[in-house]
């Protein structure tokens, strides 16, 4: 009878071992996806580097839920061809004026920059942009899309491939950096040293 008490006391023992293991690993995996999750806050003055992308503190930040066109990016417009990648920027620029730009951010892209959504002067830039036909909806803002397209604002009073089509057909340094065509172009009629 002691040995049969002393085997399920063993047992007991075993399992109770395993139970503490399993919870210890749940509250390291609940630690680790606060932590991956964190949202951080950060405001500065920016600079606008395209109608989704801007530096602030000397990072990079994506306005996360939309997409804009990039800047060597131009529509069909009804009697011309537009720079809507360059007139995405301007009213990225507009939109900001001389406010200062607080955001939220939360996670990176493949690029390494921080996703966030972004406020200057208590307007939503990442909505604000969607709103006003500027980008379209990249995971949120899907509303508001649809109100601009209805009412032919911005991009939508043109015909135009959605950033990310457009991206899969170009060079992404003509998207991503303003000078690249010029960095490219210069060293070809400088003359050798």
């Amino acid at each position: 009878m002691v040995a049969v008490k002393r085997l399920r006391t063993g047992a007991r023992r075993g399992w109770d071992y395993v139970v503490a293991a399993c919870f210890l690993v749940l509250v390291s995996l609940i630690v680790a996806k606060l932590e991956h999750d964190s949202v951080e806050i950060f405001s500065d003055y920016a600079r606008v580097l395209d109608g989704d992308t801007l530096i602030l503190n000397g990072r990079h930040v994506r306005l996360s839920g939309i997409d804009a066109p990039e800047l060597a990016q131009t529509c069909r417009g009804p009697n011309a061809v537009q720079p809507c990648g360059r007139d995405a920027r301007a009213a990225l620029i507009a939109l900001i004026g001389t406010a200062k730009v607080s955001c939220e951010g939360q996670g990176t892209d493949k690029y390494r920059r921080t996703l966030a959504t972004c406020l200057a002067d208590d307007r939503n830039l990442n909505q604000e942009m969607v709103e006003r036909g500027m980008a379209v909806a990249y995971g949120r803002y899907e509303r508001q899309e649809k109100q601009a397209r209805m009412k032919k604002f911005g991009l939508w009073t043109t015909e135009f491939d959605r950033p990310e089509e457009w991206r899969k057909t170009h060079d992404r340094s003509q998207s991503a950096d303003p000078l690249a065509s010029w960095r490219t172009w210069l060293p070809s009629w400088m003359p050798a040293q």
